[in-house]
């Protein structure tokens, strides 16, 4: 409880300026604010639980857009995709090389400030907090798609360089 309540003192203080809204805007509001506004939350997340920054990798938001296209596109949710497979697989097919990789997905329709309850659930959830605050992580993309009905989905992928 104590980890919770730490928690929501430390989102409390964020900037709530650096989160992207669609509060009277629509649904045509750059994703790729969503993603950067995202990785800043996460960031801010790990260096108030003292762990170092994630850097941002291109190629990481790339397999993190891609996948989170083909959940909408595909109609699942999660981390295996049924045509592309898990996560190892995805990121060997795009050439990535890695030592340690994780990833935390997550989906909402029509909320209005989807940067905010997507770290918030994230947080509250175990395995999905283990994977933002993990000293191992240094590398991470979010990627961020949205269909016609409002629905976003975000996939967040860390990993640790095979070689430094």
């Amino acid at each position: 409880m104590e980890n919770r309540r730490g928690f929501l003192f430390t989102l409390a203080a964020f900037p709530l300026s650096l989160y992207a809204s669609r509060s009277g805007q629509s649904n045509q509001e750059p994703l790729a604010s969503i993603e950067l506004n995202i990785f800043k939350a996460i960031n801010f997340q790990r260096v108030s639980a003292q762990a170092r920054p994630l850097v941002w990798s291109d190629q990481l938001a790339s397999t993190s857009r891609m996948h989170s296209g083909r959940m909408l596109q595909a109609r699942f949710f999660g981390h295996e995709d049924p045509q592309y497979g898990n996560l190892s697989a995805r990121l060997a097919a795009a050439g990535v090389d890695y030592k340690h990789c994780g990833e935390n997905v997550f989906r909402e329709r029509n909320y209005p400030d989807p940067v905010s309850i997507a770290v918030v659930t994230w947080m509250y959830s175990i395995p999905h907090r283990e994977n933002l605050l993990t000293p191992d992580y240094t590398h991470t993309g979010v990627g961020v798609a949205m269909d016609a009905a409002g629905t976003v989905a975000v996939t967040q992928q860390f990993l640790t360089p095979a070689q430094p």
